[in-house]
């Protein structure tokens, strides 16, 4: 479920839409490698927008430099009072550069009824947000993946009973969560004769958040199966290996470094050299 805006510059189509324009003074920008975001980079006719003092979801952007004729914006649900006021000024600022039409959701609305839409919206995403941690207090679902602005967030009850009512919790919980210093990791999938390996890199001097449990990306879930996982280490400042390990009796030697995350996760502090030797 998402907020699906586009934005059609009327004939003759004269006017590209500037970069800066687009991102404006206090959005930062980035592009999904895999499961996290690159800030700073510009995907293919793609990238994410995130407001740094209220990280969020994130909306993401359709368009490239060329392109004379649309753009489009989609921002995931449930989302923030905080990241739709990004995205309505977002549009502010293309529709004051643009003589154009709107479409929200596949239906076209005026500039003053798509501003006028702003509480409805608001609303529309609070009881959203109601409704998925209905779904985890009564049971119904043991958790949610949050595809949010920098990495997935994974909420379950205990989260849900926070958030349940109170927005506002909803908000600060998905900035905490991603405003640190930390990498998520992400693996390396192989396919060998074995099957497909699962391989994670950990080095020393790096925060990793890493899972409880190794999965695989949803985009590489149609491939089957992974047979088995590991966990490569590295010396980062050599930037050599130092050995491979199976990734359970890794996790098992890394929780002491480790605190909690979200209910998938765990967030390992930056291990010293001689700490990630140990690990061996």
């Amino acid at each position: 479920m998402s907020l699906d805006i586009s934005i059609k510059q009327k004939f003759p189509y004269f006017k590209a839409l500037p970069f800066e324009l687009i991102v404006g003074d206090e959005l930062r920008y980035g592009s999904y490698e895999m499961m996290s975001l690159k800030i700073g980079a510009v995907g293919e006719g793609e990238f994410l927008l995130l407001h740094p003092k209220h990280i969020g979801r994130g909306f993401s952007v359709i368009w490239n430099e060329n392109e004379k004729r649309r753009i489009d914006i989609r921002l995931p649900s449930p989302s923030t009072r905080f990241e739709i006021a990004d995205v309505y000024r977002c549009v502010e600022r293309i529709a004051s550069y643009w003589s154009c039409d709107i479409e929200v959701n596949g239906e076209k609305v005026s500039l003053e009824d798509f501003r006028a839409g702003y509480k409805g919206m608001v609303e529309f995403e609070e009881r959203t947000l109601d409704y998925m941690c209905g779904k985890l207090i009564d049971g119904s679902n043991d958790s949610f993946t949050l595809f949010s602005a920098r990495w997935p967030l994974t909420i379950s009850k205990s989260e849900a009973e926070q958030f349940s009512g109170n927005p506002v919790n909803y908000a600060e919980w998905l900035h905490k969560m991603q405003d640190i210093d930390a990498e998520y990791a992400e693996p390396l999938l192989y396919e060998t004769d074995e099957g497909i390996i699962g391989r994670y890199i950990f080095a020393d001097g790096i925060s990793m958040i890493l899972p409880k449990k190794p999965w695989l990306p949803p985009a590489a879930e149609g491939n089957g199966k992974c047979e088995k996982w590991i966990v490569s280490v590295f010396d980062s400042l050599a930037g050599e290996q130092l050995f491979d390990i199976e990734y359970c009796e890794f996790f098992a030697k890394i929780e002491k470094h480790c605190e909690p995350y979200d209910c998938d996760h765990i967030i390992c502090k930056k291990l010293t050299l001689e700490e990630a030797k140990e690990l061996e």
